[in-house]
């Protein structure tokens, strides 16, 4: 038995134009941000509703050590503590707010919301990536397109379980990274891009 191929079909589009390919394109502009926002609050949903990989009870120790003892000397002796001051002395404002507060968690005695708290920045950041994203690719590719890349990232199995679950800081390098990025490349903003 054979089969025939046609010979007279259209060539495949890429997979973002068929994303992005609805009979109205009203539906469109308005669907991808909601899907956006989707999946930016999956990511707070999941920031509030989980602990974290082990750099939550990570972040936890360097809190309370540099709570205890100051960043310098914590430094010293605590060799895995090998990240710049900036999320150091979040984890610490973070440690401050969450055991003051009087909830602990029972099996481990560690500050209950310590991570939602901690895992705030990342949420934002992944926020603020989907819109540098939709600005980037609105001059390049329109608004739909921009819209369904923005919408992209955002549910991005990987960025969700980075921000939202994990507990560490790479989204909000990785934010910076990108604007870093566009100021130099789009804006012409040198300065601003360096700093």
């Amino acid at each position: 038995m054979t089969t025939t191929v046609p010979t007279d079909l259209p060539p495949p589009r890429p997979l973002l134009q068929q994303a992005i390919a609805t009979p109205s394109g009203r539906t469109a502009v308005f669907a991808w941000p909601f899907l956006a926002l989707l999946g930016l609050a999956v990511r707070g949903w999941l920031a509030a509703a989980t602990w974290g990989t082990n750099d939550a009870d990570t972040w936890v120790v360097f809190g309370h050590y540099v709570n205890r003892w100051g960043l310098f000397y914590t430094m010293q002796w605590e060799g895995n503590l090998n990240h710049p001051p900036l999320p150091v002395y979040w984890a610490v404002f973070c440690y401050r707010c969450t055991s003051s507060s009087g909830v602990w968690d029972v099996e481990s005695f560690r500050p209950a919301w310590f991570p939602t708290l901690f895992k705030l920045p990342a949420v934002l950041a992944d926020a603020g990536t989907c819109w540098l994203l939709y600005r980037i690719w609105r001059g390049r590719a329109g608004e739909r397109t921009a819209a369904a890349v923005a919408a992209g990232y955002a549910w991005s199995l990987c960025a969700i379980l980075v921000s939202g679950y994990h507990c560490n800081t790479d989204t909000v390098y990785a934010f910076f990274c990108l604007l870093a990025v566009y100021y130099v490349e789009d804006r012409k903003a040198w300065l601003a891009g360096g700093l």
